[in-house]
């Protein structure tokens, strides 16, 4: 059977899908006070370095702007430069504007952008002092770069996060599908799971707690529960397989964690090797040996490179196991 990793700290993991970010120093607050929903804050600018002033009224029910901050000292910032520049090219006739601001000195930050030349496509200016810095990442208690504003055409801040992680927002607020409402639920529901619910969670499963994973898992399951999908399938998948396969595993519990892997694999429509196998794993440690193999076939189908092979293997046991019966 293959390994996984027990409990549930790959799941911090999806966070740093992107990119990792770089601090960036700057005056404490007291909390956030510019959120989802808000008005936009004027640009506060005091040297427009490439591509015209981005005045954001102007823009009012006209313009997209994606504002991000970032710096020349960043890595992960030039790593962000070529797609910035695919994103203002790709949305340029939808009325997308890119605009990134730096606190750097003027100088600098000219010289560095003429040795970029076209690659670096798309707006470029300095703050004025940190105004605009303090205005937005300050105000949204962002501490790191890059970060990525999204202003939508009522000018209202509809997106915070990495530009490594905004295309499938971009497109959707593009298109006039964005619900700000729902973005806003969802921030607030991810807010309570990192800050405290992951953290119970994989003190329950270190401990063998089953009781509490399973209640947990059932919030998260809830249809109602405004985690991301994608999240959301990724914690009852570990939480299930965590029940199968932990030292402490109880197979009292183990019917709850088939509800949990069945859910997992619901909820994300699911074309993911390691959730399908986990619930083909579920489906076989409960004695559902045929629905075992259709399953994992379906993962062995999914899976890649070495994933593959080690997919097989239970497919060949659960085979075996389907015969024998």
């Amino acid at each position: 059977m293959m390994g996984r990793i027990n409990g549930l700290t790959v799941i911090l993991l999806l966070m740093a899908a992107a990119p990792a970010s770089a601090q960036m120093p700057g005056p404490a607050t007291s909390g956030p006070t510019l959120g989802l929903g808000d008005a936009a804050p004027a640009l506060e600018i005091g040297t427009w370095i490439k591509g015209d002033p981005v005045d954001l009224a102007k823009g009012l029910n006209k313009n997209i702007y994606v504002v991000e901050f970032w710096a020349t000292w960043c890595p992960p910032c030039v790593m962000s430069i070529p797609h910035l520049t695919e994103i203002q090219k790709r949305y340029r006739d939808k009325n997308v504007v890119v605009v990134s601001i730096t606190d750097e000195p003027p100088p600098l930050v000219t010289q560095f952008v003429q040795n970029q030349g076209d690659k670096m496509g798309y707006t470029v200016a300095c703050d004025k002092g940190q105004e605009t810095h303090s205005s937005y990442m300050f105000a949204a208690g962002q501490v790191s770069i890059p970060t990525t504003f999204i202003v939508d055409r009522k000018g209202k801040i509809a997106w915070i996060g990495s530009p490594f992680d905004m295309d499938r927002v971009l497109e959707e607020i593009v298109a006039g599908r964005y619900d700000i409402a729902k973005a806003k639920a969802q921030a607030k529901a991810e807010e309570r799971f990192y800050g405290k619910q992951l953290n119970e969670l994989m003190l329950a499963v270190e401990r063998g707690k089953w009781d509490a994973c399973v209640i947990i898992g059932r919030d998260i399951a809830d249809p109602n529960n405004n985690l991301s999908s994608g999240l959301r399938s990724q914690v009852l998948s570990r939480v299930a397989w965590a029940m199968l396969d932990h030292e402490l595993a109880d197979k009292s519990y183990f019917k709850d964690a088939l509800q949990l892997a069945k859910s997992g694999y619901d909820i994300c429509g699911c074309e993911e090797a390691d959730i399908v196998d986990t619930y083909a794993r579920a489906l076989f440690d409960n004695g559902h040996t045929r629905e075992a193999v259709k399953y994992q076939r379906l993962a062995v189908g999914y899976a890649n490179g070495m994933m593959k092979e080690e997919l097989r293997k239970s497919l060949k046991k659960y085979e075996e196991a389907s015969q024998g019966g």
